[in-house]
């Protein structure tokens, strides 16, 4: 007996693993688009360049209009999961990928990390998940014995309470967000399939406007909006020409300061430019009506290329250490935040002119207007 749950692998956004599962769950589904259409619209990097989407600090609670999470007793784990997957549940497990047979971490690395497990097969004794390839930065699927997957969340389990410095940031991650070494996710049905546009203009508006500020909950200095342009110039190129020196004398990339996290994360700018097109057209097609004409789109669609080709720029910097890259990427970023202002301008503004004038009636306008304004 073989049961695999339905996974859309085609998520756009990929630059971390927490919204990417949760994405890949919500979004095989057309009913659960209208939540989408109003969230993980607004971003932020901070000090570290680490790119965020608009789930704060509570980053479980974000999705519980449309995912609940639960515990699972690990004490009879494959059985609780086959059981699960049979009643149309996903698992977030916790494991020590050294373990894990199809992993490059297997017999080489001890590494925590969360797998999203979606099938299972009877009769070869074997589960399905999805992780994240360290090596491509692509997501894939793979295959985990019901033994093997026994050691690799034991040996994540009986590490948990240990002084190492990853184990303390897991224990203490898991604790913060409310969340168990396995994790029942299940999609909720009962939800509100509203398009609020209303909400999705005002996300528009706060990107515009844009900040940068110090968290009060986290005391990082973050950047939000169109002022992510300017913390990548500023603090960017400040931590690149750092490595300049250092990847001149034939060091290994790899053990150049915060590369990996900066090449990944830096993905998270342009993904969302995409996913912001897919948005609009979305809108389109809902409405029946031309709300965002052919030419604004495709000026997104060459936003969306030419921050890809930064983010090229960005790699191919690693490997020549040219200061003339440096150059080119500061004035892209410069040209990108005057082409997305002038986009979510845009944007913005048919969106209103839209709401105003085609479906007052429907989308109740003059009670929704101090959302946005």
């Amino acid at each position: 007996m073989r049961k695999i749950l339905p996974l859309n692998m085609q998520v756009g956004i990929t630059v971390e693993c927490w919204n990417y599962y949760r994405l890949a769950l919500i979004l095989t589904d057309r009913k659960y688009y209208p939540w989408y259409l109003w969230h993980l619209n607004q971003y932020y990097i901070d000090n570290n360049l680490q790119f965020t989407l608009d789930i704060n600090n509570d980053m479980v609670s974000y999705y519980n209009d449309i995912i609940k999470t639960s515990e699972v007793n690990a004490s009879n784990l494959i059985n609780e999961i086959i059981r699960g997957i049979d009643e149309e549940n996903y698992f977030m497990v916790y494991v020590d990928r050294y373990f894990m047979k199809e992993d490059v971490f297997f017999k080489n690395q001890r590494y925590l990390h969360e797998i999203l497990i979606y099938g299972y097969d009877i009769n070869e004794k074997y589960f399905i998940y999805i992780d994240i390839n360290t090596q491509s930065g692509n997501y894939e699927t793979y295959r985990i014995s019901f033994d093997d997957l026994l050691i690799a969340f034991h040996a994540w389990y009986d590490e948990f309470d240990t002084e190492s410095r990853q184990n303390r940031w897991v224990n203490n991650f898991l604790v913060v967000h409310g969340l168990y070494p396995v994790n029942r996710i299940e999609l909720r049905h009962d939800i509100d399939q509203e398009i609020k546009l209303h909400l999705f203009a005002k996300d528009i508006r706060h990107i515009l406007k844009g900040n940068a500020y110090t968290d009060k909950c986290t005391g990082n200095f973050l950047y939000s909006g169109i002022r992510v342009y300017d913390g990548y110039n500023e603090k960017l190129l400040e931590e690149l020409e750092k490595n300049l020196h250092f990847l001149k004398e034939g060091n290994d990339i790899s053990r150049g300061k915060s590369n990996f996290w900066i090449l990944t994360h830096f993905k998270g700018m342009y993904e969302c430019k995409k996913e912001f097109t897919c948005k609009l057209l979305y809108i389109n097609k809902v409405t029946e009506k031309e709300v965002f004409e052919k030419e604004l789109l495709d000026d997104i669609k060459r936003l969306y290329g030419f921050l890809k080709q930064t983010y090229e720029l960005l790699c191919k910097f690693y490997f020549k250490a040219d200061k003339g890259i440096l150059n080119r990427i500061s004035l892209n970023l410069v040209k990108a935040k005057k082409e997305d202002n002038e986009i979510l301008y845009k944007s913005y503004n048919r969106l209103i002119e839209f709401l105003k004038k085609d479906c007052a009636s429907r989308y109740m306008w003059e009670e929704r207007r101090e959302y946005i304004i």
